[in-house]
C-alpha cells in the first residue's frame, strides 16, 4: 500500500521530468501540492499532445487510486481526476484515444463525480 508520504517518490519514479517540480515543493510532506502538481504536469502533457507523457501519467495516477491508502485514493480522485477530467472533456483537441483512456482508468470515479448529488 502507498501511503502519502510515498507519493512523491511512486511518482518520480514512473515520471522522471517530475522530480524537480515536486522537489521545489516547499511542504514535503503535502500529499495534495503533489498531486496537484502532478495533474497540472499531466494537463500541460495533454495540451502539448505529448501523448506518450500523458498516458505514462494516467498509468501513474492509476496505480496510486488502486494500491495508494484511503487517503492516498481520495485525494487523486479529489483532485487528479476532477483537475484532469475537465480538460479531457472540455477540450476539443484532446485526442480521442487520450480521452478514452483517462475514461477507462477512471470512469467510475469521474461519473461518481458528476452524477453526485448536490448537497
Amino acid at each position: 500500500m502507498i501511503n502519502d508520504s510515498q507519493v512523491r517518490e511512486v511518482i518520480t519514479s514512473e515520471i522522471p521530468r517530475m522530480a524537480i517540480d515536486l522537489s521545489m515543493l516547499k511542504d514535503d510532506s503535502s500529499l495534495c501540492r503533489a498531486i496537484a502538481c502532478f495533474a497540472d504536469y499531466t494537463r500541460e502533457a495533454i495540451q502539448d499532445h505529448d501523448v506518450d507523457e500523458a498516458m505514462a501519467c494516467f498509468e501513474t495516477a492509476y496505480e496510486l487510486l488502486c494500491d495508494g491508502s484511503a487517503t492516498v485514493k481520495n485525494t487523486v480522485i479529489n483532485i487528479y481526476v476532477n483537475s484532469v477530467s475537465r480538460l479531457v472533456e472540455c477540450t476539443q483537441t484532446v485526442e480521442d484515444h487520450v480521452r478514452m483512456r483517462f475514461l477507462r482508468l477512471f470512469g467510475e470515479e469521474y461519473f461518481t463525480m458528476i452524477y453526485a448529488p448536490n448537497p
